[in-house]
């Protein structure tokens, strides 16, 4: 069985993706700034990093499991979409409290 808080953050990322360019449309009139650039790319990699961890994890359960053949690779991608967030949720903060 998948782990499902995985699954559940995948389907929120989708809610908060939508709300984010809604907002960016009204607030900032559409305008891609290289702030909106890397943010937009920022989330992009979430959300495919994480569509991958999931489809991955759905093939294969046991890559947590002490020994698997690609567990490294399994949690670099997991860290690139942690950093990723990051970024994105930085730059989102920047734009919503301005200095």
């Amino acid at each position: 069985m998948p782990d499902t808080a995985v699954i559940q953050g995948r389907i929120i990322k989708r809610t908060e993706n939508l709300y984010g360019f809604n907002a960016w449309q009204r607030k900032y009139g559409g305008n891609l700034t290289p702030i909106f650039r890397i943010k937009i790319m920022a989330a992009l990699i979430v959300a495919i990093s994480c569509l991958l961890v999931v489809v991955w994890y759905l093939v294969d359960p046991a890559i947590l499991q002490a020994g698997a053949l690609f567990q490294t690779g399994f949690i670099l991608l997991n860290l690139i979409m942690v950093a990723a967030a990051g970024i994105a949720g930085y730059i989102g903060g920047k734009l919503v409290f301005k200095d």
